[in-house]
């Protein structure tokens, strides 16, 4: 091998490692998890959105949850596309205290309702209203 050929290969392989560890440094991981996080809050915001479109089709009364499954064919109709998908398992959001998931409670004879979306450690990142 020519020493041109292995300065080229050196010079890429510092550079696959320098681009490695960009990737792996600390602020590209704050930089995810600041995008799966905005990913909830948009999420919540589909879920509210079609919560709300429900209750005017029907008579201004919040959708009851009984199950996942129930709660997701009630709001089928009023949601774009398909059902929002957790950033970070990439399945379908579910009523569940945990990252990505969401929970959701009617109150006041189902004329008024919460919805809050979870981020890591079990924080809330969004409670609508």
């Amino acid at each position: 091998m020519s020493f041109r050929r292995f300065l080229v290969v050196v010079l890429l392989g510092l550079s696959c490692l320098a681009l490695l560890g960009v990737l792996s440094s600390p602020a590209s991981a704050s930089w995810a998890a600041k995008v799966k996080a905005a990913k909830v809050r948009s999420n919540v915001h589909r879920l509210q959105v079609a919560v709300q479109i429900y209750a005017v089709d029907n008579g201004d009364l919040y959708p009851r949850f009984t199950t996942n499954r129930a709660f997701r064919a009630l709001l089928a109709p009023y949601i774009d596309n398909r059902w929002p998908r957790n950033p970070y398992t990439h399945r379908s959001m579910r009523q569940k205290r945990s990252r990505g998931n969401f929970s959701y409670a009617t109150y006041g004879n189902l004329t008024r309702f919460r919805l809050i979306g979870w981020g890591p450690s079990g924080r809330r990142i969004i409670v609508v209203p």
